[in-house]
């Protein structure tokens, strides 16, 4: 029951290396990229918010108990 409420949104091992196999061969992959079924997309808004990655950092080191730097 359960596998078929996650099929839709699952993929099998060698459908999800893809876009990683596309990356490692490419000749000229964009640093910093965000790529998606073997292509390149825009990134979400948010990942280039300065404000949001420094409270995701601070947050996150908050919550493990690492020292914020």
């Amino acid at each position: 029951m359960l596998h078929g409420l996650f099929r839709p949104i699952s993929v099998f091992p060698w459908d999800g290396a893809q876009t990683t196999m596309y990356t490692v061969l490419m000749d000229n992959p964009t640093p910093g990229g965000y790529y998606s079924n073997c292509a390149l997309k825009a990134s979400n808004k948010l990942a280039n918010d300065e404000e949001e990655r420094k409270w995701l950092w601070e947050t996150s080191c908050q919550l493990t108990g690492l020292p914020v730097k």
